[in-house]
């Protein structure tokens, strides 16, 4: 069995997804390489009810705080972060969304959420059908109406995604591939749509997804 984990990053001009895709034997990987980063930030000072979240950190905001004035510290934790995930036999798969102008599958009445949702459903089912393997998969919970949108029961019951027999919305807070997801869709959105000032930022986020990279639709080990 499958698992994908799915989060989102967006600006006002684009929208992206991502899952973050493992077999069920690498479940226990994540929670060990989960625990291994929460290691490494009580160890560089970093206390209290924290998630990875890739903006609050950049941003040092909320339980990050203490991060304010240290991007030096930023930076160690995400490429720690990538150190530790590169190692996972998992897999990326992104959908992305120029949200500034309407387009064959989406007009300013539509959620961004849904349609991005959609196609990325429609890529999580591909992938699984590769792997001759069905596909359980863990959202972050999103809005009421996000979710009213997606009808996942109506979908499946339709036959559009065989390989996946679930979708759930949770906390992200419960689920370490869901944190992992929202880093790397961070990083990602970072590194194609943010308009960096500062060339050491522009290089040192290119220097962390060039290793995130090789994940994006790697096929996983049989």
């Amino acid at each position: 069995m499958l698992y994908a984990f799915t989060d989102e990053s967006y600006s006002p001009r684009q929208y992206f997804q991502t899952a973050y895709i493992v077999d069920g034997e690498q479940l226990l990987q994540i929670e060990q390489v989960m625990e291994d980063l929460f290691t490494y930030i009580r160890g560089i000072g970093i206390q209290g009810n924290v998630e990875f979240h890739g903006h609050a950190i950049m941003s040092a905001k909320d339980a990050w705080k203490p991060l304010s004035g240290r991007f030096d510290l930023r930076i160690k934790i995400f490429k720690y972060f990538v150190e530790q995930v590169k190692e996972i036999d998992g897999s990326l798969l992104i959908q992305g969304l120029d949200v500034r102008e309407p387009g064959e599958n989406y007009d300013f009445l539509n959620s961004p959420h849904l349609v991005t949702s959609k196609k990325l459903l429609r890529e999580i089912d591909s992938f699984s059908e590769m792997h001759s393997r069905d596909v359980y998969v863990y959202s972050d919970k999103v809005s009421k109406e996000d979710r009213q949108r997606i009808r996942f029961d109506t979908l499946n019951q339709s036959g559009l995604f065989p390989r996946i027999k679930s979708i759930n919305f949770v906390e992200s807070s419960d689920y370490p591939g869901i944190q992992i997801a929202d880093m790397c869709i961070y990083l990602y959105r970072r590194l194609v749509d943010h308009q960096e000032i500062n060339p050491r930022t522009k290089y040192l986020v290119d220097d962390l997804w060039k290793s995130l990279a090789p994940l994006v639709n790697r096929k996983l080990r049989a």
